[in-house]
């Protein structure tokens, strides 16, 4: 099955009934093609109809206990509808059927207190997360194990949460791995692969982001995890946010173009947006014998 929105006319969603979504998106600039990739997104149901309104989409999904459900999905993070506010910053946590505090259930304790799920919520292998702010000048999430009893489904959390505005959802593994680093020549454009480079460092730019591991994978050694925190601990102004609007991250490299693969990793729900990447290297076409 094939979807396009016409407002998002650089987009195309494809999918066969499963949690699998793939994605193809595409930039140009009149009839030149800039930019094109794919992208496969795994949904916490299986997905059996979607469709787009401008830019909000809405899947029906049947989750492992058969229920049928429906989520929203957001192709923008608008600052006017993100739900998450503190110093100033307003964002959307990285959460699958995120709810908040009115949509829930709480059953109040003197020092715990549980938060009831609805029908649906729950899917087997996600990691629940709640994501609170407290008087806007706070930010934290926890994580932990749903528990049930014959009421159904609850999370058990500290009292003092309460206290604080907070949303529950199902956190995701964000995961993007770059290809191999080609320069492109001749006529046609095109990659030289005759030719590889030495490439010496990678630089993400990152936009509105959270904490990134970057998984170096080079051909006849260990792969190497490079942790990328945008906000790194005790050299930021206190009680200021761990998310920066923009920041560019080097990652060290040392390696031949075509026997390198690098990817970006990102566990927590904090928002995690790649804008684009650059590398350098040295590059040569000296000593290489043709005949």
């Amino acid at each position: 099955n094939i979807l396009t929105s016409a407002p998002n006319s650089s987009m195309i969603l494809l999918g066969s009934g499963d949690k699998n979504l793939y994605v193809f998106k595409f930039y140009n600039t009149g009839n030149e093609r800039n930019l094109a990739g794919w992208a496969r997104w795994v949904m916490p149901t299986d997905v059996k109809m979607i469709s787009f309104a401008h830019d909000t989409g809405y899947i029906v999904g049947n989750n492992s206990s058969g229920q049928s459900i429906l989520t929203k999905m957001e192709l923008l993070d608008d600052p006017d509808t993100s739900p998450i506010q503190a110093f100033g910053v307003t964002f959307t946590p990285r959460l699958d059927h995120y709810l908040f505090e009115e949509q829930v259930e709480i059953v109040a304790g003197e020092t715990r207190s549980e938060i009831r799920l609805p029908d649906g919520f729950f899917t087997e292998g996600k990691i629940p997360f709640l994501v609170a702010t407290f008087n806007g000048s706070e930010t934290f999430f926890t994580s932990g194990d749903v528990l049930t009893d014959d009421n159904g489904l609850y999370l058990e959390v500290d009292s003092a949460i309460l206290n604080s505005n907070f949303i529950v959802g199902l956190g995701y593994t964000m995961s993007l791995t770059l290809p191999s680093f080609f320069l492109k020549s001749g006529d046609q454009n095109r990659a030289d692969r005759r030719f590889p480079p030495m490439v010496e460092n990678l630089y993400l730019e990152l936009y509105y982001s959270g904490r990134y591991e970057a998984i170096v994978s080079r051909v006849g050694y260990v792969d190497r995890v490079i942790e990328l925190d945008t906000t790194i601990s005790d050299v930021y102004i206190a009680n200021s946010p761990a998310i920066q609007y923009f920041d560019t991250r080097a990652v060290p490299i040392y390696s031949r173009g075509d026997l390198v693969t690098v990817t970006v990793v990102a566990d927590d729900p904090l928002p995690a947006a790649l804008t684009s990447y650059s590398w350098e290297g040295h590059y040569n076409t000296r000593g290489i014998a043709s005949r």
